[in-house]
């Protein structure tokens, strides 16, 4: 039978130096599915993403991304993945462009050269295109992380708190990005600070407090 959840995670756990910070994590998430994932800071937001993303191993349980197996098909799995982390994952010796072309090559994503001016005026990049991304804000650099998503059109967004630098129009942009992904079928797991940010675009809210995984209330 075909899993019909792109995202599948069952009982997984991790730990730090003996310091649980995921503890018997259970969810799913579907085809064209939105989740927000709520919790203070030290909850384990940002290491369930990062093993979402096969950044980490888990020490027990399974993950299984889009039928792929966690820890064995990372290669697989990190093709079908855009991830935005606290830090834009961006190159700050290379121009906007070039950031661009690289990603562009490294995905093997065919005739990206067509898409490069579109994907740059989409999060108003257009007149940043030759200046190196070292040079620019912190908002910006989010948004040439946002960009090099837009240019890849990976099946499953994982975003750490991705409004964090962003001005109310770069908000605004992150929104779309993720309504675009959900028209195309793909799945979301978005961690924030500030719920209200991004409620309208998560379809389901799950909490996590020590650790441990809930439905919000």
């Amino acid at each position: 039978m075909v899993n019909p959840d792109m995202i599948l995670a069952s009982g997984i756990s991790k730990s730090f130096a003996k310091q649980r910070v995921l503890v018997d994590v259970s969810f799913s998430v579907a085809p064209g599915e939105c989740i927000q994932l709520l919790g203070d800071n030290g909850s384990g937001k940002t290491t369930l993403l990062r093993a979402l993303a096969t950044l980490i191993s888990v020490d027990q349980g399974s993950l299984v991304i889009d039928g792929y197996d966690s820890q064995k098909d990372k290669t697989c799995i990190r093709g079908k993945i855009g991830f935005l982390g606290h830090q834009p994952l961006v190159y700050s010796n290379l121009t906007v462009s070039e950031n661009l072309n690289f990603s562009a090559s490294l995905f093997q994503i065919v005739n990206y050269r067509i898409k490069l001016s579109e994907v740059l005026d989409r999060v108003g990049l257009a007149d940043f295109r030759d200046k190196r991304a070292g040079m620019l804000s912190h908002g910006l650099m989010k948004r040439l992380s946002m960009a090099r998503i837009l240019l890849q059109e990976p099946e499953i967004l994982l975003l750490d708190e991705p409004e964090t630098g962003l001005d109310n129009q770069g908000v605004s942009m992150l929104q779309e990005l993720v309504n675009a992904n959900k028209l195309r079928g793909g799945s979301t797991v978005m961690t924030t600070h500030n719920p209200e940010s991004t409620r309208s675009i998560a379809d389901r809210v799950l909490m996590l407090t020590g650790g441990k995984i809930t439905p919000a209330s």
